[in-house]
């Protein structure tokens, strides 16, 4: 785990060269037409780097930002109306049957759907309109470090694509 801490450096660095212009476009869309509300699709760490999503968007941006619970969507089937809102999945693997369905289902209610993934070819990514990669590559511990924290830049990125900050 120790040296997969250290190599986060380049898996964010990895990213700014081959996601962040993914990021550029998407946060332009966003800016173009936003969305009035965010609602986050993950578990575990992906979903405390959600947390931080959701933080920066409503700080920055103004956009409320919603943790949404699977079980609404997979098991209750609750009619939720997401049409032209954001829908975003954060996951290490991109293999979670709940995350797949549910974002399956929010993209047809309407919603706009990205996938935040770091198995860029993972079921995940298909079921969503955006994919766009972590790049922390391949995690051999159990705790998804170079995941977790490609994706606290990722989100960060995203949002300051979409505010249109720059620097």
């Amino acid at each position: 785990m120790y040296e997969e801490a250290l190599s986060a450096a380049d898996a964010v660095a990895a990213q700014h060269m081959y996601a962040d212009e993914g990021l550029a476009v998407l946060g332009r869309e966003l800016a173009t037409a936003p969305p009035s509300l965010a609602l986050t699709v993950a578990r575990g760490s992906s979903d405390h780097a959600a947390n931080y999503f959701a933080y920066l968007a409503m700080q920055r941006l103004g956009v409320p930002v919603v943790s949404l619970p699977m079980s609404l969507v997979t098991l209750h089937h609750a009619p939720l109306a997401v049409k032209g809102q954001l829908a975003v999945a954060l996951s290490q693997s991109g293999q979670s049957p709940d995350l797949i369905d549910t974002m399956s289902r929010l993209a047809e209610a309407g919603a706009r759907t990205v996938a935040l993934v770091n198995k860029h070819e993972s079921p995940l990514a298909a079921a969503c309109e955006w994919s766009l990669p972590l790049c922390a590559g391949e995690e051999k511990s159990v705790a998804a470090t170079k995941s977790y924290i490609a994706s606290l830049s990722a989100v960060a990125r995203l949002v300051a694509h979409w505010q249109g900050d720059t620097g």
